[in-house]
């Protein structure tokens, strides 16, 4: 794993590329590996470490992550509850939170309020309701 100078979680990459850059002084070893593993080239041995952290800084630019919110969702869907074709006023998690489902575009769908509460925390299937649409990203978002 690669860390930059802030200690933030870089990326991961492949141990030859880690070497190369241990060799050549841009990182520092934070932890390595228990037992440890030692990489042979034809002229030396070295041990491989599991973690390491940049020596120097590296910028990466911020880049801003489309967010689904109740206004998004309820947008897309025309305010109409994606289980009874009424007029909805929230949304609602297809596969539940608690259950791994996150808030993504194709997990949530425009509901009125008596769908969203008697789905509640199960599986369409589970409360015996039909989705009347799949969800999905809109081509504005």
């Amino acid at each position: 794993m690669v860390r930059n100078a802030d200690n933030a979680v870089l990326h991961s990459r492949p141990f030859r590329e880690i070497v190369g850059h241990l060799l050549d002084g841009k990182v520092w070893v934070v932890a390595n590996f228990d037992p440890p593993v030692i990489a042979h080239a034809v002229s030396m041995q070295i041990e491989v470490p599991r973690e390491v952290i940049l020596r120097d800084y590296v910028y990466r630019p911020y880049v801003e992550v489309d967010r689904t919110t109740r206004e998004k969702i309820l947008r897309r869907d025309r305010h109409l509850c994606g289980y009874c074709g009424l007029h909805a006023n929230t949304w609602d998690h297809v596969m539940p939170q608690s259950r791994g489902g996150g808030n993504t575009w194709f997990n949530c769908i425009a509901a009125c309020g008596p769908c969203n509460w008697d789905k509640g925390d199960r599986t369409p299937e589970e409360a015996g309701l039909r989705l009347l649409w799949e969800p999905y990203r809109p081509a504005w978002a």
